[in-house]
C-alpha cells in the first residue's frame, strides 16, 4: 500500500475501530503521522510514496497517536518498529 492509498477506513481497520465516532481524531492522527515521517526522514512525502513499508510505519504511528491521546505522560519511547522502518529511508542525519 502506498501512502496516498491510506484512508481513514484503512487506519480504522488497522486500529481495530469499527465506528465512525473517531474519524475526526483519526484524520488528525494520520496527518500527524505523515508529518512525523517526513520530518524524521528528511524526505518529501512524494519521495516516501516509493516505499510501501513507510505506509505501515505511518499506520503504526497513527494508531499510537490515537491510543495515547489521553495520556499525559504515556510511553515516552518511540515505537522501535516505526524507527527501524523510517531509518531505512532517512536522509536526515543531524
Amino acid at each position: 500500500m502506498k501512502i496516498s492509498e491510506i484512508t481513514i477506513d484503512s487506519v480504522k481497520e488497522y486500529c481495530g475501530i469499527s465506528s465512525n465516532d473517531s474519524d475526526v481524531i483519526l484524520t488528525a492522527c494520520l496527518a500527524s503521522a505523515k508529518a512525523y515521517a517526513v520530518g524524521f526522514t528528511g524526505c518529501a512525502l512524494a519521495e516516501l510514496e516509493e516505499y510501501e513499508d513507510v505506509s505501515l510505519a505511518i499506520m503504526m504511528l497513527a494508531d499510537d497517536y490515537f491510543l495515547f491521546r489521553f495520556s499525559g505522560s504515556g510511553n515516552d519511547k518511540p515505537n522501535p518498529a516505526v524507527e527501524n522502518i523510517l531509518h531505512m529511508h532517512c536522509k536526515n542525519f543531524l
